[in-house]
């Protein structure tokens, strides 16, 4: 299965409240365990307090308020946040990320902020309808994004637990996804199966007892399993990966989680803890992280880019140039101008997975040749964001961004443009269009502008 995965736990402070408070009611509704909480002031102002600490004063963080404070493990290491964002679908409901401390300040485009560095870290997308909360699809270091879809093509993703009270009874059912993003013909398809139960004591390395919705997935056969806990406090607050055999938990791993337990016994066989991380630690902010936030040096760059795919629907076909399993990496339907040159780049975390990312250089003038794709407004479009994550895998250069107006023959009449300085680390870099209501079409095109400076393209997206 997906062993990078991290994990999510629910929750509610019980001993760590203090001798003679009363317990927690009965939860009903799964959903609260998928992004934490915040204290909050007389004026309903969050704090940069631990929520597990002031039961009577707290409320879930709203979408696209700063967080005030960072979930981080037992060593003070890595840190996982489960935040809320909004989805025109109703479907995606927050992102849990994973990064280190030592990455807060290593990005020029964002001094001293939380950002997404792709070769040290990566993220969930986290969803709920009305049967099953689930992962949509995740992105880590060895795999790049990869969204998870059923046999029939839905988004759907790699089960957790129903979404409502039935979270609370123990239970169990199968959990097959497709890891490709296209869904086309040959899909690698992966199955699990996913059991959950409801522990209200569950005790973290921090020594608080939350109440938890614990989560369990087995690869087939029960070759290895994979532990996730959520917390209403926290959200994703703790995450075990387990594999066969005694005795083999490295030291690493138990300085990460030393209360185990290390060894255990599941469906009769005997597993190993092979790894963990517990983020029931917490590290206030002067100054809160705005999660939807950009970068002071770029606005242009988000600082945690998150796939347009789940938070609405995509207008460009092939958005993030898929190839199937065993077959080249096609640009179809893009079109390329004839100045440009075009080669792939084969390089972890961005191979594999069905996912191809196209280096695009102009060999000599620049400015004049695109990657692009013609769409089709709707009725009713007035305004419409777009952009793609690009970067340079070589000497740094600009590119520019354009979504563009056409008439019935073709000719543009307006457009919106966003020129962009390119790194070595991936960017989102995005952008609106007011639309006129006279186009008959629409073209959505990359350029580099930097004479012989590759721009390697990732994914891209226009939507309303």
């Amino acid at each position: 299965m997906m062993i990078r995965v991290l994990a999510l736990v629910a929750a509610y402070l019980t001993a760590s409240c203090g001798p003679g408070r009363a317990g927690p009611p009965f939860p009903t509704y799964a959903s609260d365990y998928l992004t934490q909480m915040v204290c909050v002031d007389r004026h309903n102002l969050p704090l940069p307090t631990d929520p597990a600490t002031c039961p009577g004063s707290r409320r879930k963080l709203k979408i696209g308020e700063p967080l005030p404070y960072h979930k981080v493990d037992f060593t003070r290491g890595q840190i996982s946040d489960s935040y809320p964002i909004a989805d025109v679908n109703g479907i995606s409901r927050g992102i849990q990320t994973y990064f280190y401390v030592s990455d807060l300040a290593t990005n020029p485009l964002f001094p001293n902020m939380v950002h997404f560095n792709p070769e040290n870290g990566g993220y969930n997308i986290l969803g709920a309808d009305r049967e099953n909360a689930y992962f949509r699809g995740t992105f880590d270091q060895g795999g790049g994004w990869q969204p998870w879809w059923t046999g029939d093509c839905r988004a759907a993703g790699w089960l957790l637990f129903p979404s409502g009270n039935a979270a609370f009874t123990p239970g169990a059912k199968a959990s097959p996804t497709q890891n490709a993003a296209t869904c086309q013909e040959r899909i690698n398809a992966v199955a699990s199966t996913v059991e959950w139960s409801h522990a209200p004591q569950q005790r973290y390395e921090s020594d608080k007892v939350l109440d938890t919705l614990k989560v369990v997935h087995f690869a087939p056969g029960y070759a290895s399993a994979e532990f996730n806990y959520f917390t209403r406090e926290y959200g994703v607050t703790r995450w075990e990966a387990w594999r066969q055999g005694t005795g083999k938990t490295s030291e690493v791993v138990r300085l990460q989680c030393p209360t185990g337990p290390h060894d255990l016994i599941l469906h009769g066989k005997a597993f190993y803890m092979a790894d963990c991380h517990d983020w029931s630690v917490i590290m206030p902010r002067a100054t809160p992280w705005d999660p939807d936030g950009r970068s002071p040096i770029d606005p242009r760059a988000p600082t945690w880019p998150v796939d347009p795919l789940y938070t609405g629907s995509n207008r460009l076909q092939h958005g993030y140039l898929p190839s199937q399993p065993d077959v080249e990496c096609t640009a179809s339907p893009w079109t390329l101008s004839r100045n440009l040159r075009l080669s792939w780049l084969d390089a972890a975390p961005w191979s594999g997975n069905g996912n191809c990312t196209a280096v695009i250089t102009a060999t000599s003038h620049s400015g004049y040749g695109s990657l692009s794709q013609t769409i089709l407004p709707r009725l009713g479009d007035t305004k419409l964001s777009f952009g793609s994550l690009i970067w340079t895998p070589g000497a740094t250069g600009r590119a520019a961004i354009e979504l563009v107006e056409l008439d019935r023959e073709g000719r543009e009449f307006a457009s919106s443009v966003i020129r962009v300085d390119l790194t070595r680390r991936p960017q989102m870099f995005t952008g609106q269009l007011q639309l006129s209501g006279k186009a008959t079409s629409l073209r959505y095109q990359i350029v580099p502008l930097t004479p012989g400076v590759g721009v390697a393209v990732t994914g891209s997206f226009v939507t309303d």
